[in-house]
């Protein structure tokens, strides 16, 4: 089991409505509100997360999304990225075009520099592959023919 008391949050600058991961997760419903009042909401519950966090003792380590190109899903890094104990990176293919963007490697090399990660142990665990893929809340699942 792995354990911290630091995190990396993206503080999302589109947070909204992904018309392209929506055909493949059940989980996401668009909205009546404007975007911006969404935007606002999303925003605000981000900042008090960040703070109780932050008041309990975990370190909080937060990187501005960039306005564009828009990334609907940036608040979710979790699904390109994973941080190990020993230092190593790992990071994940994403399914969409507009998921794919939001790897960063800015993040990566902040991480590296507060020593949080060995920037000498990414992995990308994706060969030359022919995929089909599914997406579900936090994870990848794969089914994989290696060629």
């Amino acid at each position: 089991m792995q354990t911290t008391n630091s995190v990396f949050l993206v503080r999302p600058a589109n947070f909204g409505f992904n018309v392209e991961t929506a055909v493949s997760n059940v989980f996401q419903n668009k909205m009546s509100e404007k975007e911006e009042v969404i935007q606002s909401k999303v925003l605000k519950e981000f900042d008090v997360f960040t703070s109780t966090l932050r008041s309990k003792g975990v370190n909080v380590f937060v990187f501005d999304d960039t306005p564009t190109p828009v990334k609907p899903d940036a608040i979710f890094p979790n699904n390109w990225i994973s941080l190990h104990s020993n230092g190593k990176v790992i990071l994940y293919p994403m399914c969409t075009p507009n998921r794919r963007i939001e790897r960063r490697q800015d993040i990566i090399d902040s991480l590296a520099k507060k020593n949080l990660i060995s920037p000498k142990s990414l992995t990308f665990p994706v060969l030359r592959l022919t995929i089909s893929s599914w997406k579900v809340q936090g994870a990848l699942c794969l089914t994989i023919r290696i060629e």
